[in-house]
């Protein structure tokens, strides 16, 4: 452990002897010019680890710091870009929000065995500036300069960048600026060099390799200024998202939300609404979806059934199927459902029309899809069955046919407002 438990009165008089000895020394306070670019890092790290005090950074590109490392306690949130979402940590371990699986996740980012950081703490990992001062390969000190008008400590970084067989493919550049009176980070910037001299361009994510980032706010903050419950893990694991929160956003939207219930047992099969992912509301196509799983002994069909809403019947479209591309055939016909006309939409493409990735690829008649569409007040409805075939070339899905599919638009229910709104927790 970074700090021993025991023994704590000597380590007070030592740390008192050392902190004495470096302002003596010219390495804390005093917004002397530092000798190098050591004695800057030791001056930031000793400006943001003080007893009772957090460290706060706001950055222009939307990311946010808290970092309190004395309790070895942090927050961040992401830049804009890159989703702003909250991560926490404690000691080394970050726990983040995974959005494509609305989970969330413990990274452990202890440096590799045999890295040596110039600031061997956890708070390293929460900005960028302190990062390129604990881990850059080379650290070189600039020098006293203005930046944006004000004067700052300038050092540069530079570390090589490897593929995962060990081959060189470019260098990292970095610039640090610091506040020569409190030693805070002001700024940060980063260039990205390939192999062969190249500047590196932006990722097909639209992520920037070279971009600079400006501390708006980087301050010292009292602990007690913050809840108590700042640091929790509960700030992440509130980002995952429910399917009542999800249901009650399509309220929120101004449709009806309408569902068959976490499970529904009809003639077709049995059909469960998986616990996260499965519902999605948007406000600014005023549309939503719900995505039932099909499960059955030996058989999970995932989206086999698919409730769409919206305020216009217009917008609705034929399944996108990968292995075709345009408009696909379909058979149309009129049926009741309800008590209104609805528009039944049968494919006229089967299983067969599919590539077949191995030769024992069953036969089958089965249309790929079934869409329905017809109003529930002034929502727009559609319902769309997807095949499901078996070994035997079978359709597993027995909502794929005329009757199942009006079978399930029979079945719909307004959801509950009791269900669609979640439970206060206890203090929430």
């Amino acid at each position: 452990m970074r700090r021993i438990l025991g023994g704590l009165a000597v380590a007070s008089v030592l740390g008192v002897l050392v902190v004495v000895a470096l302002l003596l020394s010219g390495v804390i306070g005093g917004g002397s010019d530092p000798s190098s670019a050591d004695a800057l890092v030791q001056r930031v790290a000793a400006a943001i680890d003080k007893p009772g005090m957090v460290y706060h950074a706001a950055g222009d590109d939307g990311s946010e710091a808290w970092i309190d490392a004395q309790d070895q306690a942090y927050r961040g949130v992401d830049a804009t870009v890159a989703g702003g979402l909250t991560s926490v940590g404690h000691g080394w371990t970050r726990t983040t929000y995974d959005a494509l699986n609305n989970v969330t996740n413990d990274a452990d980012t202890t440096p590799p065995s045999g890295a040596k950081p110039r600031i061997d703490d956890p708070y390293v990992r929460w900005t960028d500036a302190l990062q390129a001062l604990a881990f850059a390969n080379q650290l070189e000190y600039v020098g006293r300069t203005v930046s944006d008008g004000r004067e700052v400590f300038a050092v540069s970084a530079e570390s090589p960048v490897y593929d995962n067989a060990g081959n060189q493919t470019g260098t990292l550049f970095g610039r640090v600026e610091v506040d020569p009176q409190t030693y805070l980070p002001y700024s940060f910037e980063q260039r990205t060099v390939d192999a062969s001299g190249a500047t590196a361009t932006p990722s097909s994510a639209g992520l920037s390799p070279n971009r600079r980032v400006v501390y708006k706010t980087s301050e010292m903050i009292a602990r007690s200024s913050l809840p108590t419950d700042f640091f929790d893990k509960s700030v992440v694991e509130g980002e995952v998202k429910t399917n009542e929160e999800s249901l009650q956003k399509i309220r929120d939207i101004g449709l009806t939300p309408l569902w068959l219930g976490n499970d529904y047992q009809g003639s077709g099969g049995e059909l469960q609404l998986p616990e996260t992912s499965s519902i999605k509301a948007v406000a600014t196509t005023s549309s939503a979806e719900i995505h039932y799983t099909l499960v059955g002994p030996g058989t999970v069909g995932a989206d086999a059934v698919i409730i769409r809403l919206a305020s216009d019947i217009t917008t609705f479209t034929s399944p996108s199927i990968p292995q075709f591309g345009g408009t696909l055939p379909e058979r149309k016909a009129t049926v009741n459902v309800r008590g209104v006309t609805g528009t039944l939409y049968t494919s006229v493409l089967t299983r067969d029309a599919l590539p077949c990735a191995t030769s024992s690829c069953a036969p089958s008649t089965a249309p790929l899809y079934r869409r329905l569409q017809f109003m529930v007040g002034s929502t727009a409805v559609q319902i769309e069955v997807s095949a499901r075939i078996d070994t035997d070339g079978s359709d597993t899905n027995g909502y794929n046919s005329n009757d199942g599919i009006v079978a399930l638009a029979e079945a719909l229910t307004e959801v509950p407002v009791s269900t669609a709104t979640p439970t206060p927790t206890p203090g929430g």
